[in-house]
């Protein structure tokens, strides 16, 4: 499907969905949380979406969800920007914007969620907390991020869908592969900065890399890209360049990309070993150790957004993804997850997108409505129930949404 085709088909969707939008009263949904509005505190940039203001399949720019752990770069020359290719190639190399443009350009409709979206509370932070955790805790630079954390408790709008235009990595590296040797790719964005307290007292800055084995990175269809719904990357979204890896979580999606990486062995930078990575114990030499595993693909998933009191009826109205794979199914409960029946998709994904679904109750006079909803996809793969004790990123639990009808 060409771009102005895709185009064309979420204005569509956008217009099916304010249509059922526009009919009946709107009720709070009480089991969510409010976005955070703040934009920094701290070093950590950061801004949710609204769920509750969804009207669109593409979510406008300004309205885009951000995270960043260090300030924007600054001071873009266009015609001084390079792109190097390190480490396992032939040679080195160091692509200009002008050789970046010439291969052939893509869109796609990507959803991206942040790997934290919908993540733990304090209590689980409590049980994942490592020593790097600890040197953050002891840096006032981090202090307003992490009260903002305790206050907040779990929240879900740290995730939006965009057209995304650019050229595709595989063509890239098509053209300058790595030798046979490698087997990861490392992606390093311009931003940098300190941490911790270690960190800033030793004055070692970081800059923000996330790593993936190429094996895996074959099984998606990665972009570099420069615009973002028709138009430029802002600053804020990683201009002129950031890397977008369709069916993975946001922490892969680097911004502000300066450079990429090939490696044989296995690349333990600080972003990937103390960030978006769940702690497991796996067995070595007969013993159990903790070890640090990145979060990477994306899994079925749904959220509640609207819910409208009708005349004589409740409407729910939710998004819904399948991960890497298309979404099938959302099923919805009302009995605590007794039973289960299906609730209807208004409109198919557009590449690896949301998608939008409804689902409609009688009403019985006042009463508590707790609807739980089970994104499925194509692949087998379903909500679970719940999220494992041990995980803390990459949280992708049947998420319960609660209204009250009030006499």
């Amino acid at each position: 499907m060409q771009a102005q085709e895709k185009i064309k088909l979420a204005s569509e969707y956008t217009k099916l969905l304010r249509n059922l939008l526009s009919e009946g009263q709107d009720l709070p949904i009480l089991s969510y949380r409010p976005p955070i509005e703040t934009r920094q505190y701290g070093i950590i940039i950061s801004r949710e979406i609204y769920l509750s203001k969804i009207d669109s399949f593409v979510t406008p720019t300004n309205d885009f969800f951000l995270r960043s752990h260090f300030p924007y770069p600054q001071k873009v020359i266009l015609n001084q920007w390079k792109l190097s290719l390190r480490g396992c190639f032939p040679q080195e190399v160091d692509l200009s914007l002008e050789e970046l443009f010439s291969f052939d350009h893509t869109t796609q409709v990507v959803m991206i969620e942040c790997t934290g979206n919908s993540h733990s509370t304090t209590k689980d932070m409590k049980e994942h907390l490592t020593f790097q955790k600890i040197l953050r805790l002891l840096d006032p630079s981090q202090w307003k991020s992490i009260l903002a954390f305790i206050r907040g408790g779990q929240r879900h709008g740290m995730l939006s869908t965009g057209l995304y235009t650019g050229v595709r990595l595989h063509d890239v590296l098509k053209k300058y592969s790595p030798r046979p040797e490698a087997r990861y790719l490392v992606f390093r964005g311009k931003d940098r900065g300190y941490d911790n307290l270690a960190h800033r007292l030793k004055g070692q800055k970081h800059h923000y890399e996330r790593s993936f084995p190429i094996e895996e990175l074959l099984q998606y269809d990665p972009l570099l890209c420069f615009e973002l719904n028709g138009k430029p990357l802002s600053p804020e979204q990683g201009y002129p360049i950031r890397l977008i890896i369709p069916g993975v979580y946001g922490a892969e999606h680097v911004k502000w990309l300066e450079g990429i990486y090939a490696f044989q062995e296995e690349f333990h930078g600080y972003f990937m070993d103390n960030y978006y990575a769940n702690i497991v114990e796996q067995e070595q030499d007969g013993n159990l150790i903790q070890v640090s595993v990145p979060v990477h693909a994306l899994g079925p998933k749904s959220l509640v957004f609207s819910v409208k009191k009708l005349k004589d009826k409740l409407r729910f109205l939710g998004i819904a993804w399948g991960g890497i794979h298309p979404l099938s199914a959302v099923k919805v409960s009302l009995d605590g997850g007794r039973s289960w029946q299906d609730s209807e998709l208004v409109c198919e994904a557009i590449d690896l997108s949301w998608t939008f679904w409804k689902y409609e109750v009688p009403l019985a006079g006042s009463n508590d409505y707790v609807l739980m909803p089970r994104a499925f996809c194509a692949h087998g793969q379903c909500q679970p129930l719940t999220q494992p004790d041990h995980l803390f990123y990459g949280n992708n639990a049947v998420i319960p949404a609660q209204v009250s009808i009030k006499p």
